[in-house]
């Protein structure tokens, strides 16, 4: 996820942060409801409980720009509109590089990712397809409950690969997705997506902070250890 830098910064640098630290309201802000999980009791077990997260002071809540694409905000456009929007936008050489819909229609850009974004993205990619075979893919556009949402990276088994070649959004979220945070991410909009994510069908989405650590996200909690049997341990030299 890319946006502007928020207030945790005051010389045009993220404020320091403790390693291993996240945003404490992400859970909260994903409404996971336990009674969606589908993780067998043995997998539940194996993984450990789940644990709380910690608000980082770079993380701190504020509003990012959204460019109206000429659609009122009175109620949430369906499913059909919203990929047929997506679809415009595509063909006009004047939509920016990065961005997703909001629920409304509305046009989100992002600033265009930095190198060291791109590094980890390119190593979270690396990793899924090594470890899980199938395909890893980054930028998917996915339609959700907020919108048609792009993550940093997402992973299909081999039978589902023909999905991802309609110029729509896939209307059902591949299995497992992941986004790496950049400064300035925002605790409640992070907690959105992942909720949205988990909404739209993912098992698992796996959230890499501005130190390297990983969070895996199921509709049950947070949790140190992928479903998936996925080892996420990204250099520390990505991070320094």
């Amino acid at each position: 996820m890319r946006l502007p830098l928020g207030n945790g910064a005051t010389d045009g640098r993220p404020a320091p942060i403790p390693r291993g630290n996240i945003a404490r309201k992400i859970a909260g802000a994903a409404r996971i409801d336990p009674s969606h999980s589908e993780m067998a009791p043995s997998a539940r077990a194996a993984v450990g409980p789940p644990r709380r997260a910690i608000l980082p002071p770079c993380l701190l809540p504020f509003e990012r720009p959204a460019m109206h694409t000429g659609i009122k905000k009175t109620e949430p456009l369906s499913p059909a509109a919203l990929s047929q929007l997506w679809q415009q936008l595509g063909d006009d050489p004047n939509t920016p590089d990065f961005y997703e819909l909001s629920e409304y229609g509305e046009l989100i850009v992002s600033p265009s990712p930095r190198n060291r974004h791109q590094s980890v993205v390119a190593w979270v990619l690396e990793q899924l397809r090594e470890q899980l075979g199938g395909r890893a893919y980054p930028n998917l556009a996915i339609g959700t409950r907020t919108g048609v949402r792009v993550p940093d990276a997402a992973w299909l088994p081999q039978q589902r690969w023909a999905e991802t070649l309609s110029a729509a959004p896939m209307p059902t979220c591949p299995p497992l997705v992941a986004e790496v945070l950049s400064p300035g991410n925002r605790h409640k909009a992070i907690g959105q997506k992942i909720g949205a994510y988990l909404a739209a069908g993912a098992t698992e989405v796996a959230l890499i902070d501005l130190n390297g650590a990983v969070y895996h996200h199921r509709p049950d909690g947070e949790f140190n250890a992928s479903s998936f049997a996925l080892r996420l341990e990204p250099p520390a030299e990505m991070f320094r």
